[in-house]
């Protein structure tokens, strides 16, 4: 499990697109083979095996991106509908500023999304905005 946290954070990510892989990001299909992907876009790596009864198990984190998406690959042991019915939520702390957005533990996030209930929260300029992902 990441630092002991439950599992409702996915991840508190400092997002410095200058530390992460620019490989051929357009050259990433996204259809569940992951052979694709560049092996110097892993950013992070926990145990396997250590989370607990609960369904999800973290691993691995690749990202990588191009001139207009990220892309990330998350680990999380067995299957799971991503979509549906779980509390993943991933904070993205865009600037690397403590002091900007939502705060979650050390970060200061400008998104906060929740994968199972397909929506989330953009901070910007001490205001947020909800959004998100129709079914």
């Amino acid at each position: 499990m990441i630092a002991g946290y439950s599992r409702s954070v996915v991840a508190a990510l400092f997002l410095v697109l200058g530390h992460i892989s620019k490989a051929d990001a357009e050259l990433l299909l996204i259809e569940g083979d992951t052979v694709d992907w560049p092996t110097d876009a892993k950013v992070y790596q926990d145990a396997i095996g250590d989370g607990g009864n609960g369904e999800i198990d973290f691993g691995g984190l690749w990202i990588v991106h191009d001139e207009k998406r990220i892309y990330f690959r998350l680990q999380v042991g067995n299957e799971i509908s991503i979509q549906n019915d779980n509390g993943l939520t991933l904070y993205l702390d865009g600037d690397n500023n403590p002091q900007t957005g939502l705060k979650i533990h050390e970060l200061g996030a400008e998104l906060k999304w929740e994968f199972g209930k397909r929506n989330g929260q953009i901070y910007f300029k001490n205001t947020s905005r909800s959004i998100q992902h129709e079914e």
